[in-house]
């Protein structure tokens, strides 16, 4: 017996479209295994994987806007089309994250140096005073700075950058030891001059190196009887006199003995290993 859409909505007290709905996925039960729901896909397959390889295919290709390697795959697609078929594929457009520039060639040393070290557990690392210099601008804006403005309003106080006689850099040295923060060195290039292998020593090695590590091993905060310095290979850090001066640092008890990482680093390229310290008065 028929019976029409409002006598049933009537009937069974449900909305005209649920009805609709139940009476004709009744019908085809198998409806929902092969038809799609929402806007039908409007790029095959193919040319999905054509638009994604065509923006990961290098560096300058992963910085074009989706339009333009639309552009170059030669696909005609709407801009909210596209961002959904990049979207489905997982990839979203995102602010490139900042690295220093590596050289072929320090790429080269950092993975000798994490080669080298592979097998160290967590307690070996823990043995490592990390250090750095990092310099500062100070009374200036690097750069070119942009600012929003109309015609006429390049004097105003808000559209200015101050400029001073001469830009100030102000370098600074720390270290830190697992938990614990050294003490941050102001290097005072008006009285101290350039960092040199000398000044290196007199101003970073000596006051400062030193003291921390003797607290460090009259503590007996090392797990491996060893402590490890790690710096760059700055020319300052590779002179004869600052090599030199590392080489001497060992603690008077003759208990534990200070490696520098970057000799280690460079030593064992050529198949050789570091020599121990001999004694810190040297540098006292």
């Amino acid at each position: 017996m028929l019976q029409s859409y409002t006598l049933l909505k009537d009937t069974f007290q449900v909305h005209l479209g649920t009805l609709h709905r139940i009476i004709h996925s009744s019908n085809t039960p198998e409806r929902h295994l092969y038809l799609r729901r929402g806007r039908p896909i409007t790029l095959s397959p193919e040319v999905q994987h054509q638009l994604i390889d065509t923006a990961t295919t290098n560096a300058p290709n992963r910085r074009l806007p989706l339009t333009q390697i639309a552009d170059l795959a030669r696909v005609s697609i709407g801009a909210r089309a596209l961002k959904r078929v990049f979207a489905g594929h997982g990839y979203h457009r995102r602010v490139a994250r900042v690295k220093p520039f590596l050289s072929p060639a320090a790429k080269s040393k950092r993975q000798s140096l994490a080669e080298r070290y592979e097998d160290w557990e967590v307690d070996d690392w823990q043995d490592v005073i990390w250090s750095d210099e990092c310099a500062f601008s100070v009374g200036n804006m690097p750069g070119t700075v942009w600012v929003t403005r109309k015609p006429g309003e390049e004097y105003l106080e808000d559209c200015l950058v101050p400029k001073f006689p001469l830009l100030t850099t102000v370098m600074v040295w720390a270290a830190i030891y697992r938990n614990l923060k050294g003490r941050l060195v102001i290097w005072d290039a008006a009285n101290w001059g350039r960092i040199n292998g000398s000044t290196y020593i007199d101003k970073i090695i000596r006051p400062h190196l030193h003291p921390c590590y003797i607290s460090l091993q009259q503590a007996g905060s090392c797990n491996s009887g060893y402590i490890y310095f790690q710096h760059d290979g700055a020319a300052a850090h590779r002179s004869k006199h600052a090599v030199q001066a590392l080489q001497d640092v060992q603690n008077v008890n003759g208990r534990g003995t200070i490696y520098s990482m970057w000799i280690i680093l460079r030593k064992c390229k050529g198949g050789c290993e570091a020599r121990l310290v001999r004694s810190i008065e040297q540098i006292s």
